[in-house]
């Protein structure tokens, strides 16, 4: 695996310093791609009025290509659970229809500010009043396969690694990332890898752009998700 990551030579960065690009995020990077979002889809941030998408259940709140959901019930992994933390019966969550908001993940507290039963989503820490989180957090995948994906960019770039940007709001949306290195893609192939590369986007407009979805979904932790190719990534290269 490491031998296969590293096996594309080191290139030069042909562009300017900063364009806007299409992105492919492998499943790996999208994880840490998607933590606004799902800030944004617990009950609590809405309750406080911290998530930017509060007041829109039932509307449009990204593209048509994602669902996401969350399920307790998944088996063999290690989150699954038939109760939460407060007794109540876990089930599978529809959190967004194809691109429209359908729930926030509730724990009692959280529903009964907002008037709403809980969802079942309550942890309990040790010497902790429960909060509401998630369990396996799924992103449905599409029907394109990672070739298709790259051949569909005349220049962009892949990236299957991600790492925050320091000092952000998740909920903001704005926010900023350093990839180790991504991998150039040129006339729908991978021509390179190119170093000290550093991505800026507001996820919930990106995620209104969706170009494509992976039918690569795949088990990292306590999320499932595919390769994400999102238009007009902001892709800063200082190396």
């Amino acid at each position: 695996e490491v031998e296969r990551r590293l096996a594309p030579a080191v290139l030069q960065w042909p562009g300017p310093r900063f364009a806007l690009l299409p992105v492919c995020f492998a499943p790996r990077a999208a994880v840490t791609l998607l933590r606004p979002l799902r800030a944004a889809l617990l009950g609590r941030e809405a309750w406080l009025g911290r998530s930017p998408l509060r007041g829109r259940l039932g509307e449009l709140v990204c593209s048509e290509r994602l669902s996401v959901a969350d399920d307790p019930l998944v088996p063999g992994r290690p989150a699954s659970r038939p109760l939460d933390d407060e007794g109540v019966p876990s089930r599978r969550l529809t959190l967004i229809d194809r691109g429209r908001l359908v729930a926030f993940a509730c724990d009692l507290r959280t529903g009964v500010a907002a008037g709403v039963p809980s969802t079942g989503h309550a942890w309990r820490l040790p010497d902790a009043v429960p909060r509401v989180g998630f369990t396996n957090f799924l992103v449905g995948p599409g029907a394109e396969t990672r070739a298709s994906l790259l051949g569909s960019m005349s220049k962009g770039l892949l990236i299957e690694d991600l790492e925050w940007g320091p000092g952000l709001n998740p909920l903001g949306g704005v926010v900023a990332f350093r990839a180790p290195w991504a991998y150039m893609v040129d006339g729908g192939e991978i021509r390179g890898r190119v170093e000290g590369v550093s991505l800026s986007t507001n996820v919930f407009e990106s995620l209104a752009h969706i170009r494509g979805i992976g039918d690569d979904a795949t088990w990292l932790g306590s999320h499932c998700l595919p390769s994400l190719l999102l238009e007009g990534i902001g892709v800063s290269v200082t190396a």
